[in-house]
């Protein structure tokens, strides 16, 4: 389990930043789709306004997606689940 909390707080310190997430979306020609997707909120005064990485955003979807693909949970199950683990 220590592997797989490690796992993820390092890739959630990577990822979140959004600098890998920038880069990757260069890599793959996916920032027309980051720039395009925005969340938009309505402030107190009644204003629209958009916002590249809230709720709602393709920011916020391929951060989740990058979380998943990266797999930290599926290597601290395995690890977990090996036989022979400790338990």
């Amino acid at each position: 389990m220590l592997i797989g909390a490690a796992i993820n707080a390092s890739t959630h310190a990577a990822i979140d930043r959004g600098a890998v997430l920038l880069r990757l979306a260069k890599k793959t020609g996916k920032t027309g789709y980051i720039e395009h997707c925005k969340a938009a909120r309505v402030d107190d005064d009644g204003k629209a306004t958009s916002e590249l990485t809230g709720p709602g955003s393709a920011w916020m979807e391929l951060d989740a997606a990058l979380h998943r693909a990266i797999g930290a949970a599926a290597v601290t199950t395995g690890l977990t689940t090996r036989p022979g683990a400790r338990r």
